[in-house]
């Protein structure tokens, strides 16, 4: 997501960090988000990404070393400390 093409490993196989299978909140990883997420550990962008994927509308696949279903409970998080500050 984030990154030049030769320095982010995702962009060999991005076909690699979209599993057809994917856990919902609180399920055990598919073979596939493990499998991307491995891909995703050895990024040397990955915290830049993580910040850049959260502010996305990206709800499938793995980016950022988080899966769909986790990028949707950080936001949930971000949302309800807002609206505790408010």
């Amino acid at each position: 997501v984030v990154g030049q093409p030769g320095q982010v490993p995702c962009a060999a196989t991005p076909e690699r960090m979209f599993p057809v299978d994917e856990s919902g909140p609180g399920q055990v990883l598919t073979a596939g988000e493990r499998a991307a997420l491995m891909v995703c550990g050895a990024c040397p962008v990955r915290s830049a990404c993580r910040a850049a994927v959260l502010d996305m509308p990206l709800v499938y696949g793995v980016a950022g070393g988080l899966t769909a279903a986790q990028r949707r409970e950080v936001r949930a998080a971000r949302l309800d400390r807002r609206a505790r500050a408010a």
